[in-house]
């Protein structure tokens, strides 16, 4: 097997753990749905400039993949550029996972 190949399945592991909907599993338009039906994201905020520019963020109070205790988890997915791959012109997105803590001496220290 290949490092190349390796690396990816490292990286597709990584966003299995880190984020509740994965991107890389389905359709587009599936991970689009199951990220804006989630009921654990909480306070959503959509804006739908076209059929392939998104902004959609929210926020978990339960879901928390980092190792430690944020008070809150930030999501957010937004549309970034086009790009022209082959001719055909292809949105590029940001999907990020921010925690919050508390600004305190213990925090900091972390």
């Amino acid at each position: 097997m290949s490092l190349a190949v390796l690396g990816q399945q490292d990286f597709l592991k990584f966003v299995n753990h880190y984020y509740r909907v994965d991107p890389f599993e389905g359709k587009f338009s599936a991970f689009i749905k199951a990220l804006s039906t989630d009921k654990q994201l909480l306070r959503k905020k959509y804006t739908n400039e076209s059929e392939r520019m998104y902004n959609f963020s929210g926020s978990y109070n339960v879901f928390n993949p980092f190792s430690v205790n944020a008070n809150q988890i930030e999501m957010q997915f937004q549309s970034d550029k086009e790009e022209i791959y082959f001719g055909v012109p292809t949105p590029m997105y940001v999907y990020t996972l921010t925690a919050r803590f508390d600004d305190n001496q213990f925090t900091r220290k972390k």
